[in-house]
């Protein structure tokens, strides 16, 4: 018997169970693995759809189930490195799980992410990963009610206590960083402070200043929001201000490159005259000269977890108990603290 000839003709559901001689119904709980069936049958239903290009229509799946398969995630910048780590995390989880993730970027805007949101519920998103873009009073719960409640929850950014999160422990990382510096002796530790109208930036800026605080002292605080901003920029107005910092806990590694830059520029010692320390322990902290020393956060299991948690939750019909999980970070050792 020839083979079937499926230049013409995309293979369906109805022409592998044909083919196999079983009904529509147990062809679909044997490809979809969920309900017990005959593994003979099971083998033989597998082979024939790998043999004629079956694919499964997960739009006509989610239509009989009620159920979409997709599962937005809305990011403020992709440019970023912390966001690719969450959303690799997030896939992962989805496509483990048998759904699919959007991945949408809103533009650090608050009024394009609540556009987002609406476009990916109209679209059949089943929940909704966030990275938010909101400031100040604003957060998703802003939205929320316009997508008719469909699983929300906030991945790596907290913005309010409200809706569920998955999160980093952020005053840990102040706290790992300033516990080196004071480790090493350092005496005039200065943080450049991120973006401090975001939550994290402020839980960071916190666990710092409470180590040192413990130590009597004061640590110098330099802006370093500019979205432009890689450190050199801060780094001079440090070297400026406070010429004798001995210590930068910068708010990413990008930004430690930068500052690490500012200072062999001057002809400053990295970490013999100044320690450095960043944030993010990306693929780049180890390529540097010298390596730099870097707080690691666990985004990939942020998004996997994250993503986990909307499918149950999807599944169930309501959120588990624990609104919020925060991830502790760990102080990866490299040569500039």
């Amino acid at each position: 018997m020839s083979s079937p000839d499926n230049s013409r003709h995309q293979a369906t559901l109805k022409d592998v169970a044909r083919a196999c001689g079983v009904s529509v119904s147990t062809a679909s709980r044997a490809l979809s693995g969920k309900t017990p069936v005959e593994p003979a049958t099971r083998a033989r239903v597998c082979a024939a759809a790998e043999a004629m290009g079956y694919r499964p229509n997960f739009l006509a799946r989610s239509l009989k189930e009620g159920n979409s398969r997709m599962i937005g995630l809305i990011v403020p910048d992709i440019t970023n490195p912390v966001f690719p780590s969450v959303a690799l995390g997030a896939e992962t989880e989805a496509v483990r799980q048998g759904y699919q993730l959007m991945l949408s970027h809103s533009h650090e805007s608050s009024a394009q992410e609540a556009s987002l949101a609406l476009l990916l519920r109209q679209n059949g998103a089943a929940g909704i990963l966030v990275a938010t873009a909101c400031r100040g009073t604003q957060s998703p719960l802003d939205w929320q009610q316009a997508i008719r409640g469909i699983p929300v929850c906030q991945v790596v950014r907290r913005q309010t206590s409200r809706l569920p999160c998955l999160c980093v422990d952020q005053e840990m990382a102040g706290r790992l960083a300033a516990e080196r510096f004071l480790a090493r002796g350092c005496r005039r530790p200065a943080i450049l402070a991120g973006d401090q109208s975001l939550r994290l930036h402020r839980e960071r800026l916190h666990g710092f200043r409470s180590v040192l605080a413990a130590a009597g002292l004061n640590p110098i605080v330099q802006d370093s929001s500019d979205p432009e901003e890689d450190g050199s920029r801060a780094a001079e107005q440090l070297l400026q201000l406070a010429g004798q910092t001995d210590a930068v806990f910068a708010a990413s590694d990008m930004q430690a490159l930068g500052v690490m830059r500012t200072l062999v520029q001057h002809r400053i010692a990295v970490p013999e005259q100044v320690a450095v320390i960043g944030v993010d322990n990306m693929g780049i902290s180890a390529l540097c000269t010298p390596a730099i020393t870097s707080i690691r956060q666990p985004l990939q299991e942020i998004g996997r977890l994250a993503c986990r948690y909307v499918i149950d939750w999807i599944r169930t019909g309501h959120p588990s108990d624990d609104p919020l999980v925060c991830l502790p970070c760990t102080l990866m050792d490299g040569e500039t603290a």
